[in-house]
């Protein structure tokens, strides 16, 4: 029977793929890499019609762009 007194080595940290941040860069175990950025919200609704246009082709230009699998994650907070 194992000691009580013994310390408890496994971790969350073995469950984590995050391996270490460097330069706002996330390393990952697997190999891969991954960036991590934040932008501000805008209230969709006061905008004109043709600034509402603009956001959504400017957006669905950028999202064609991209030639990498992205992931967006959406949070709403009252204010």
């Amino acid at each position: 029977m194992k000691n009580s007194a013994q310390k408890i080595k496994a971790t969350t940290q073995k469950f984590i793929e995050i391996l270490d941040i460097v330069d706002n860069v996330v390393l990952l175990a697997s190999g891969n890499a991954c960036s991590v950025i934040e932008v501000q919200a805008t209230n969709f609704a006061l905008l004109s019609s043709e600034e509402q246009n603009a956001r959504v082709l400017s957006y669905a230009a950028l999202l064609n762009s991209l030639s990498f699998p992205i992931q967006v994650f959406i949070s709403k907070q009252k204010k």
